[in-house]
């Protein structure tokens, strides 16, 4: 079943509601899942950076959908086979986290604005921290596959975590990036310390290069980041991350303070005009950033 909502610029065809079936779920670790869901051809394919809202059609706990990143998406003869990374933290991903192969589901998607492009760049920063690590994939595999060849930036990716434990998806991201650096805050595996401050001790070999920025995770990181960048001319996109009720812009429940290029101030649905924004339009004036900064 398809039930078009409408062409909003996402996608080829814009968000559905579509019927699906749980095809795989792979438990990565105590907390992480890894599920593959086959939907539908009118199913439009995402972009890096969009998201889903996902609900089983089996009775449990969730009144409402949760929203979670693509991780991945592959086009076959009989519809598309959709990823999704996820770790478990209540009632609602711990009801998804117990489905098996075969069973119903109802996703609503490809939702939100994607990461935008890389054309041009002569490096592309991945800056991961914990499931971050999703939508970034999902990014550095549309690089790797880009064509043509020529216009194939190299990547660096920082992924940070708190412990060799949350390190999911390693492999996967490796296949795709240059270099992966990797930091956990307590330093069993990579460099001990958090991701930005490895990020920081590089970032004049990055400056020397022609480099765009793409980031995701918890917004102390991006607090930090935002920081970090003040003195410097590299772009940066971020996803952000916010509690969502209904993933097409309806409710306001994720709407983020967005400044303009005159610093006029407004509001974003993270949900529609993002989940991806500039980092300097989203923490100008809280941390120091953006456009009309003074000094």
């Amino acid at each position: 079943m398809t039930l078009s909502i409408h062409d909003d610029g996402m996608g080829s065809e814009g968000p559905a509601i579509v019927a699906s079936n749980l095809l795989k779920h792979s438990v990565l670790s105590l907390r992480h899942h890894l599920l593959t869901f086959r939907v539908p051809a009118s199913f439009a394919r995402p972009e890096p950076g969009q998201f889903i809202m996902l609900r089983p059609k089996e009775p449990g706990p969730m009144l409402l959908s949760r929203p979670m990143s693509v991780y991945g998406y592959r086009d076959r003869n009989d519809g598309g086979r959709l990823q999704v990374l996820f770790r478990t933290v209540g009632a609602g991903t711990l009801h998804i986290a117990s489905l098996k192969a075969g069973a119903a589901v109802e996703i609503l998607g490809p939702l939100g604005q994607g990461f935008r492009s890389w054309s041009g760049a002569s490096e592309v920063i991945l800056l991961c921290g914990g499931l971050g690590v999703a939508p970034l994939t999902f990014l550095a595999e549309r690089i790797r596959h880009a064509r043509p060849s020529s216009d194939r930036p190299r990547i660096t990716a920082y992924y940070g975590v708190g412990s060799v434990q949350d390190l999911i998806g390693l492999e996967t991201l490796s296949a795709y990036a240059t270099d992966v650096f990797v930091a956990t805050e307590d330093g069993s595996i990579g460099e001990r310390g958090l991701v930005t401050d490895l990020f920081s001790k590089r970032i004049a070999e990055h400056e020397s290069r022609k480099a765009v920025m793409f980031v995701c995770g918890p917004k102390a990181m991006l607090k930090r980041l935002s920081q970090i960048l003040d003195r410097t001319t590299i772009p940066c996109q971020v996803s952000m991350e916010e509690r969502m009720a209904c993933g097409l812009g309806a409710c306001l429940g994720c709407a983020v303070p967005v400044y303009d290029a005159d610093g006029d101030l407004h509001y974003g649905r993270v949900c529609k005009e993002g989940p991806v924004f500039d980092i300097r339009a989203v923490f100008r004036n809280r941390y120091g950033t953006g456009p009309g900064r003074e000094g």
